[in-house]
């Protein structure tokens, strides 16, 4: 996945509950839609982040092993199912090169990315758990304006390792 096919899909995503409210869908069975749609979207998000994690650091990998079919192998396992939190991107980056790590920290200067790229995973989780009544976006909308900025978080992530 990639940040063009998220637009999309959050595109597609607001399309379908305007097109409802402009059918006059009664509230209730609209709120019941857009909350399933939210956590629906949600996950999607998060996955398509973590892919985008998993591919910079297979690409970085592969590009330093002269595509050492063993290395390749091995980081790909490890990455199948990565956290991705922000610690946890800092962690990775310091033990592939602490210089990556120094690079990516000094970029993180946007509280609002940060903040917005933590509601998302956290989100994602409460969600994927149903919790669904303590998510902090609770419209398409919202997670459309919070992707919109807090996929710097993993452009910087990525562009931090070359």
């Amino acid at each position: 996945m990639n940040f063009a096919e998220i637009a999309t899909r959050l595109q597609e995503d607001e399309a379908l509950i305007s097109n409802l409210k402009s059918k006059n869908v009664d509230a209730f069975t609209l709120t019941k839609i857009e909350n399933a749609l939210v956590r629906d979207t949600l996950v999607f998000v998060y996955t398509s982040y973590q892919e985008k994690v998993k591919l910079a650091v297979i690409n970085k990998i592969k590009y330093h092993s002269n595509n050492n079919k063993e290395i390749i192998r091995f980081v790909t396992y490890r990455t199948k199912k990565m956290d991705i939190r922000i610690a946890e991107l800092k962690n990775m980056l310091r033990t592939i090169n602490p210089n990556y790590y120094s690079k990516f920290e000094s970029q993180l200067n946007s509280v609002s990315e940060l903040n917005l790229y933590s509601s998302i995973l956290t989100d994602r989780v409460k969600a994927a758990h149903e919790q669904g009544s303590n998510l902090e976006m609770c419209t398409i909308t919202e997670i459309k304006n919070a992707h919109e900025q807090a996929k710097h978080i993993l452009e910087k992530f990525e562009g931090s390792m070359w």
